[in-house]
C-alpha cells in the first residue's frame, strides 16, 4: 500500500505527465529492491567477520 501511495504521489506532484513507456510501476521498484537486497546479503556473506 505504501509503495502504491508513493507512486501516486509522484504522479500527482509531477509538473508534466508520465510518458506511457516511462511510467514507474510497482514491479520495477520491487525488482530493484530485491536486487539490492541480494547484493547486500552476498557482500555480507563474503566479508570476513571480526
Amino acid at each position: 500500500l505504501t509503495a502504491r501511495l508513493g507512486i501516486k504521489a509522484m504522479e500527482l506532484c509531477r509538473p508534466l505527465p508520465w510518458i506511457d513507456n516511462d511510467k514507474p510501476r510497482l514491479g520495477d521498484f520491487r525488482r530493484q529492491l530485491i536486487g539490492q537486497l541480494k547484493e547486500t546479503l552476498q557482500k555480507s556473506k563474503s566479508s570476513p567477520e571480526k
